[in-house]
């Protein structure tokens, strides 16, 4: 189900960024549809995608890395934050329902959509 969204941002770049961010989520999730059920697993996600940014933060303090790189990663990193919550807040809407199964989490019940 999309949703739409209306915001007002300070600044054009903002709301690029959010867009991207976004974007980046949707494509993570194709590109990677399942995730781990637990949080600890989906947390281990979203700092190793953390550490990237550090990696190219220090590849630009050496000289050899690039703000584009860097701001990748950080649109990279923002995603996976955001699917994070979003899976957290599916899973507490399910539990409400009665319709989520202890330990399985919604990859379990719903595979085709992460």
């Amino acid at each position: 189900m999309d949703t739409t969204l209306k915001i007002t941002t300070q600044s054009p770049e903002e709301a690029t960024a959010l867009i991207e961010i976004l974007t980046e989520m949707r494509s993570a999730m194709i590109k990677h549809p399942i995730w781990p059920a637990d949080a600890v697993s989906r947390a281990a996600i979203v700092l190793e995608e953390a550490g990237e940014v550090i990696r190219e933060a220090n590849h630009i303090r050496e000289g050899n890395g690039s703000s584009k790189a860097l701001r990748l990663e950080l649109i990279q990193t923002a995603g996976t934050c955001i699917r994070m919550i979003n899976l957290m807040d599916a899973e507490k809407r399910q539990s409400s329902a009665g319709c989520f199964v202890k330990g399985k989490g919604l990859a379990a019940l719903f595979p085709d959509l992460y």
